[in-house]
């Protein structure tokens, strides 16, 4: 299953004071920008804090980029017309106005998740620090990305990839708008359009060949910047039909309402989409004036919207650490009573932090080099604190020798999964394949999702204590069926490639078929946290839904049968889903002397009954029952599926079995291995594309 949840989507409210720039208006305080961006926070920290109703809440990033883009670039216009264009006097701007609130954050965050954290989060998290620092967030949190990086909601730092972005944006476009600036107007803002247009161009095709990049990219963004720009240096005409301008200003705050109550996670973004609520923001920054606000421009100067406009930097900076410190202490859903303490603390913290932090740094009454002093102090510190994090891997010595033997699990993980997971295609076609077990014609092969990844140890185990030699292919986030496409859209070639080599290699008498069989029937994850929706389709699918994915898996199935025969294929099920991340639950349980969790036994069951049932069909489609190897009895008691055992974690997050785990449940894979051993006679032929393999063979 694809683990990337769109809780990325977040804003960098990350702009200069609200002065009335554009559409004629002059050098005066615009409160309605403020409710503006009032408009953009609020939804950003209702979404992110799981609140219903607001699925579309992640597009405050867009009209924030667009407040940014027409303030910013309407005060370097106005320098440039009047002569005083400084571009060290710009960055002492930015740096007044982003640094000193934000470095408060990054130490109050240091000392936070220094004690909550597991090495592994907190190592990941001071990388994050250093690319925050140097305003390169997007960069390194596109370049993390993958199936087994860590869920979005527990990234302290990811909403700063927008910062990363705007930072980005204001390192080159002052020097082109200093350049293109003395040219004619037309060139001017023919230069400005050839910009925004090859932006929007190339955010539109990413978005549909490869959307992380349309994501996190600089390039894909630089238009939706562009669109406050192009209204702050005057491209666009003003609108002097008062009738007009009112239509305008609701149909721009239509759009932005529009966009956070109906897009979600499933439309494609930024792209095409992005171009409603940018445009909404666009036509209240064009149609309002310091004179004269229209009916939408006077909702949004309204003294509360104003208020939280104000602070809505601070309260963007701060809000998300602080909800993830949150679910990453409870491990759980918040209950609505904790949701308002929650809401309440992001609340003070960041008031707080506007009020004796960011006000101060900003006022041009503190002398430059104070600024400087101040900041670069506290970047150092910052810095020092962050390479010791990352130096040390995550500052490991913190635990007693117990604690850190548990807090280490995450890293207990399949240690060849780079070389085996995920095998092209070519790879596949050229029988270039990870073998386990004693050199030789493989007997067996396994075809996993990730769940087989976790297991490989164990079945590697049992393969080398067995003499039995085998071939694995393993597809972390696919289902490992023939002809079923993912919502990903990335595996059906992959799959049908190991389906394929198993048909061209006559001694392989059995195949282990290991999935994450109730999160592929239900379409929906379970763990800490939860993702519904993830929809399976064939060729013979005609809509979406639970129902057609059971379908979908029992088709599947059918048609895994008949790929590997002549060999017998053994599903392998009964897989406990932990409920809580369990290297972090159990070192926090722990540290605090809480009961060490543990799925209760009835759950596991519920969640493995449809399932069940699905395998029974395939077995009535077949005419014979289907073999399984249901791992149930060795992974769960009586009452419950236990998260650690004789002081070891079992799993290396919410639902991946540790290799140490794997390799205790290698028992349970010899009864198939011994089935396997009755090899079909082959001629040694030298020809044969395994015998040229260049795979490895894993020797534990």
């Amino acid at each position: 299953m694809n683990r990337r949840l769109i809780v990325a989507k977040n804003a960098s409210p990350d702009m200069p004071s609200s002065i009335a720039l554009g559409s004629g208006a002059g050098n005066s305080y615009r409160p309605d920008v403020d409710g503006l961006r009032a408009l953009a926070v609020i939804p950003v920290i209702l979404f992110h804090a799981g609140i219903a109703g607001l699925s579309g809440g992640f597009v405050g990033v867009d009209v924030f980029f667009v407040i940014s883009g027409y303030l910013i670039t309407g005060i370097l216009h106005r320098e440039l017309s009047q002569g005083s264009f400084s571009i060290l006097k710009f960055y002492e701007r930015r740096v007044r106005r982003i640094m000193p609130n934000l470095l408060a954050l990054l130490l109050t965050a240091i000392v936070a998740f220094s004690i909550i954290c597991i090495p592994n989060d907190l190592y990941g998290f001071g990388q994050s620090i250093i690319a925050t620092l140097t305003f390169s967030a997007n960069i390194y949190f596109y370049l993390k990305m993958g199936y087994f990086a860590p869920l979005a909601q527990q990234i302290p730092l990811l909403h700063m990839w927008s910062l990363g972005i705007e930072e980005q944006y204001y390192l080159l476009f002052p020097f082109i708008l200093r350049f293109f600036f003395g040219l004619r107007r037309s060139v001017f803002f023919g230069v400005m359009w050839v910009l925004f247009f090859a932006s929007l161009a190339l955010s539109t095709w990413y978005v549909a060949v490869t959307p992380d990049v349309a994501f996190y990219s600089p390039a894909c963004r630089l238009w939706e910047l562009m669109t406050g720009s192009l209204l702050a240096v005057g491209a666009i005409p003003g609108i002097t039909f008062r009738p007009l301008r009112e239509a305008v200003a609701l149909l721009g705050l239509a759009a932005i309402v529009a966009t956070i109550v109906l897009f979600d996670a499933k439309t494609p973004f930024p792209g095409l989409a992005a171009l409603l609520p940018c445009l909404g923001a666009g036509a209240l920054l064009h149609t309002n004036r310091v004179t004269s606000l229209t009916l939408a421009g006077r909702v949004l100067a309204w003294p509360p919207f104003v208020a939280i406009g104000l602070v809505s930097y601070s309260l963007y900076i701060w809000h998300w650490p602080v909800i993830v410190f949150t679910q990453y202490l409870l491990q759980r859903p918040l209950h609505p009573a904790e949701l308002v303490i929650m809401m309440v603390a992001i609340a003070v913290l960041a008031t707080s932090a506007w009020q004796w932090v960011e006000k101060p740094m900003r006022a041009h009454s503190i002398p430059v080099r104070r600024l400087l002093f101040v900041c670069g102090t506290g970047a150092m510190l910052v810095t020092v604190l962050a390479l010791a994090i990352v130096g040390t891997r995550g500052l490991p010595m913190r635990y007693d020798p117990a604690t850190r033997r548990l807090a280490m699990a995450a890293n207990d993980t399949n240690p060849i999964r780079a070389m085996c997971d995920h095998p092209s295609p070519s790879r596949l076609n050229a029988g270039q394949v990870c073998h386990v077990g004693p050199k030789g014609l493989p007997r067996f092969a396994m075809i996993g999702d990730s769940f087989g990844d976790a297991l490989l140890p164990g079945i590697s185990r049992a393969a080398e204590q067995s003499g039995v030699p085998g071939i694995v292919m393993t597809f972390s986030g696919c289902a490992p069926l023939p002809d079923v496409d993912e919502p990903a859209g990335l595996c059906r070639r992959s799959v049908q490639a190991a389906y394929d080599l198993v048909a061209r290699q006559p001694s392989i008498t059995s195949v282990m078929l290991i999935g994450r069989w109730p999160a592929m029937v239900a379409g929906a994850r379970e763990g800490l946290f939860k993702q519904d929706g993830i929809w399976l389709s064939d060729a013979q699918s005609h809509k979406t839904g639970q129902e057609e994915n059971a379908q979908v898996v029992a088709r599947g199935l059918l048609r895994s049968v008949q790929a590997a025969a002549p060999a017998r294929l053994v599903i392998v099920t009964g897989m406990p889903e932990q409920r809580v991340d369990v290297p972090q639950a159990a070192t926090l349980a722990q540290m605090f002397g809480w009961r060490q969790p543990a799925l209760p036994r009835s759950k596991f069951e519920a969640r493995q009954a449809m399932t069940r049932r699905v395998i029974a069909q395939v077995g009535t489609m077949l005419h014979h029952p289907v073999s399984t190897l249901d791992l149930a009895g060795a992974m769960c008691g009586a009452s419950e599926c236990p998260t650690v055992a004789d002081g070891t974690a079992l799993y290396a997050d919410d639902n991946h079995p540790s290799r140490t785990f794997a390799e205790r449940l290698s028992g349970s894979f010899m009864p198939f291995l011994d089935e396997a051993t009755e090899t079909q006679s082959v001629e040694q032929n030298p020809d044969h594309p395994l015998m040229h393999a260049t795979g490895k063979t894993i020797h534990e």
